[in-house]
């Protein structure tokens, strides 16, 4: 009698962590054989490349020469009105969803929102995965054994940790972009829509990446002074003492929100493999990273 009762319970038993293990199974995210899929890798090791600062970006900030607040690196525009070492709040500026149109990642224009796979050839096998089953897995490094490209993608379900806190933000999965021993860029990818709604090409604290993300051939390496003649007065003006954050942003009349930061990281560590964490100083006002947010109505 008991083993009548317990081996069809033992089945059942079985039946169940074979369905967890199911769905949970790194190998249905994709039916692509260029993809690697990771559940257990090192955060350590991957996420000390958002530390780090390509070569030809490092030439690029880097105060080498000594450069002063002055001429385009001044802390003032040409006209007298807007100070950048000063926090300042503004308007919504319209000019923001023109400058919507003219955005370009490694020289090809892109439209927000944007899919993974418009976001040029070398990502195209990653947008064969299916990011909405992250739900069940939080977390996942993804492999292009082809060209060496690697998505960390985190499964955000936009709740607050929090529960007296109200929040309606969507469900997003965060992709830090990587290849060898260069971060890339941060993306958001909405889960809801399937598309991305945000790009950044470096965030406050983490790495300068190498994906060159300009408005209107503003981006890395410009000034925001050359930022001010180009596209007029921010809505607003973020300081501390670890970065300066110039916002253009815009709400139009159907709800449709459209953000663009250029920041400035005053200094940048010096070698994402050394553990002296030395810093580099950065030219006065240059640009270090650009960072772009589409939210369209619902």
């Amino acid at each position: 009698m008991i083993k009548k009762v317990l081996i069809p319970l033992l089945i059942l038993l079985v039946a169940l962590i074979g369905i967890v293990f199911y769905f949970k199974s790194p190998k249905l995210l994709t039916k692509s054989s260029d993809l690697k899929i990771e559940t257990d890798f090192s955060w350590t090791e991957e996420y000390r490349y958002q530390y780090s600062v390509s070569k030809k970006n490092r030439d690029m900030l880097q105060n080498n020469d000594g450069q002063t607040a002055t001429g385009k690196y001044a802390d003032i525009t040409n006209d007298n009105k807007i100070r950048w070492d000063k926090p300042a709040t503004y308007k919504y500026t319209p000019k923001t969803e023109e400058m919507f149109k003219k955005i370009t990642l490694n020289g090809n224009s892109i439209t927000f929102p944007i899919s993974i796979e418009d976001l040029g050839e070398e990502y195209r096998e990653f947008s064969k995965v299916d990011l909405v089953k992250l739900k069940d897995m939080k977390t996942v490094l993804l492999k292009n054994t082809k060209n060496n490209y690697r998505f960390l993608a985190v499964y955000f379900d936009g709740k607050a940790k929090n529960k007296k806190i109200e929040t309606d933000i969507d469900p997003f999965v965060s992709i830090d972009v990587m290849k060898d021993d260069d971060y890339i860029m941060n993306l958001f990818w909405d889960v809801n829509n399937k598309t991305t709604t945000r790009i950044s090409s470096g965030d406050s604290y983490a790495g300068i990446g190498t994906a060159d993300i300009r408005v209107d051939g503003i981006g890395v390496g410009n000034t925001f002074n050359e930022m001010y003649e180009k596209f007029g007065t921010p809505y607003a003006i973020y300081v501390s003492d670890d970065k300066i954050e110039v916002d253009y942003t815009y709400e139009d009349k159907s709800g449709n929100y459209y953000s663009i930061l250029f920041n400035h990281l005053p200094k940048f560590e010096n070698d994402f493999k050394s553990s002296d964490f030395k810093y580099i100083e950065t030219k006065p006002n240059i640009i270090t990273s650009v960072r772009i947010y589409c939210d369209k109505a619902k």
